[in-house]
């Protein structure tokens, strides 16, 4: 009995793992992670985006607020990157545009370096403003430059309709 158990701890698999073993859970463990990890920055920026399109639509209906209001105008925007702070000027002359400002998230207006306020998406970046007419069509237009601001191809745009 006793030779046995000398002949098993004299085997070079006594106890433990070996270092293939337990690579290929290190391995198993590190795609698990990337998954998680892809599927949460997904899910951030969808909740992000969406964000993005409830200010939209937040301040959109504050510009048909101020049509409404006697204006029968709506407020001048070139889609520069003041055209945000011109918007945000505009609605606050009128009660209703007022009203509206007040249901936007705290971050959704916030100030540059010069103290100047501006309206900015759900990633931070500033939205634009185009008044009707010109690339804006017959409708205000309001445009956030997206999770990337250098890349028009993920900027969300959004038309009174």
């Amino acid at each position: 009995m006793n030779s046995i158990r000398q002949n098993n701890l004299d085997s070079p698999r006594a106890g433990g793992f070996t270092l293939t073993e337990f690579l290929v859970v290190l391995l198993i463990l590190a795609i698990g992670i990337a998954l998680v990890v892809g599927v949460a920055t997904t899910v951030q920026e969808t909740g992000r985006a969406e964000e993005t399109k409830n200010i939209q639509r937040v301040v959109l209906a504050g510009l048909k607020a101020y049509y409404h209001s006697g204006q029968e105008a709506y407020p001048p925007g070139n889609g520069g990157a003041d055209s945000g702070e011109t918007l945000l000027a505009a609605l606050r002359t009128i009660g209703a545009g007022r009203k509206e400002l007040k249901r936007l998230p705290k971050h959704a207006i916030s100030e540059d370096d010069s103290g100047r306020e501006r309206l900015v998406d759900g990633f931070g970046n500033p939205m634009l403003y185009y008044q009707p007419g010109g690339l804006a069509g017959r409708t205000p237009r309001l445009v956030s430059q997206g999770p990337d601001a250098l890349d028009p191809t993920d900027d969300i745009a959004m038309d009174m309709n």
